[in-house]
């Protein structure tokens, strides 16, 4: 396992120091990092996912209790089948030592943000998903955030910025990220 290094702190959109990306020769997104206390992110292809990781999905959706139905295992496992280009959207798993999931974010990786030719990764949404906030345990939002953002600060693939959309003004998960992004100095804008 690998350690994430500390980058240069950015962020609806997390601003990424990509410069020393380059510098250090980072790995592909892919790649499994280890944070503090053994807890990992990794993305993955939705075909890639296997039956262990489906169960786990199916896991954390139950315990994530009211949270973001459209993340769930049932709506999103039918949604990549039929909306997604498979090989697009990533799958970026937060788990802890012991393998148990804490949360999931649907992403794909953007050429353009907008009007301006800024790579990026974006949250995937279906088509008529109204809400597009991870699915996180209670009271591990914060815990879920600080493993995503380490990991793309190691592991950037050149992508400047991580552009969150459909999330809800009121979602705990969503507020987690401000309250981190605030009180790291991370720049965040609301769009």
């Amino acid at each position: 396992a690998c350690r994430a290094r500390r980058a240069a702190r950015g962020f609806a959109m997390i601003h990424h120091d990509f410069a020393s990306d380059l510098r250090a020769g980072i790995a592909a997104a892919g790649e499994a990092v280890s944070a503090s206390g053994g807890d990992t992110v990794r993305l993955l292809r939705w075909a890639d996912l296997g039956p262990c990781d489906h169960a786990r999905w199916t896991q954390l959706s139950d315990r994530a209790g009211t949270a973001n139905v459209f993340a769930q295992h049932w709506f999103m496992d039918a949604a990549l089948r039929h909306c997604a280009a498979p090989d697009d959207v990533r799958i970026a798993i937060a788990a802890d030592a012991a393998g148990r999931w804490i949360g999931l974010l649907p992403l794909v990786r953007a050429p353009r943000f907008g009007r301006w030719p800024v790579a990026n990764w974006r949250t995937w949404t279906a088509t008529n998903q109204f809400l597009g906030a991870p699915l996180v345990l209670p009271h591990a939002a914060f815990r879920f955030w600080r493993l995503l953002l380490d990991h793309f600060d190691a592991h950037a693939d050149g992508a400047l910025l991580i552009h969150c959309h459909q999330f809800a003004a009121d979602n705990p998960v969503a507020a987690a990220l401000v309250g981190l992004c605030a009180g790291e100095r991370r720049p965040l804008h609301l769009v």
